[in-house]
């Protein structure tokens, strides 16, 4: 699999820093999160045991930020226009002459639209995670002495993100 410029970043950082925990699982979430490794082969390119990574996917919640991955934003906003409109059709289909929606109807459409409203308005897990690479790399090319304390902060912002 192709390794991504804050990866070889985050990876950089990890090898200077002589072995430092925190700098081996940040680049642990982002290859188990953005690269869909396995425990063992990320335990492999770390340097820490399986077991530790295992713990560290248990206790960051990785498994969320990696499925929250899987579909974006886009996708999300997409699929709610799609019910949305689905539904109206099926109001309009309606068999009476009012061409209105019935309670349950109008509960789905309230909801639907709420979701939606939350997409447009709310940052994404992705996003965040694209960004956060940005500045890493950024970091590295301008402030390369403040990396570690880079690493440190957005990883704590991902995780408060996820609480």
């Amino acid at each position: 699999m192709a390794v991504n410029k804050a990866e070889k970043t985050v990876s950089g950082a990890a090898k200077k820093s002589a072995g430092k925990t925190s700098d081996k699982k940040a680049l642990a979430q982002i290859l188990f999160t953005r690269n869909n490794l396995s425990g063992l082969e990320i335990s492999e390119r770390v340097g820490v045991s399986d077991r530790t990574i295992r713990e560290w996917i248990k206790k960051g919640n990785w498994e969320l930020q990696r499925k929250s991955l899987l579909v974006t934003k886009d996708e999300h906003i997409r699929c709610f226009l799609d019910q949305i409109s689905a539904l109206n059709e099926a109001i309009l289909n309606n068999r009476t002459e009012l061409k209105y929606a019935d309670t349950k109807q109008a509960d789905i459409y309230v909801k639907l639209t709420a979701a939606l409203k939350n997409c447009y308005t709310e940052t994404g897990l992705n996003e965040i995670l694209e960004i956060s690479q940005q500045i890493l790399a950024f970091a590295q090319a301008n402030f390369p002495e403040h990396i570690k304390v880079a690493i440190l902060i957005l990883d704590a912002y991902v995780n408060q993100h996820l609480k």
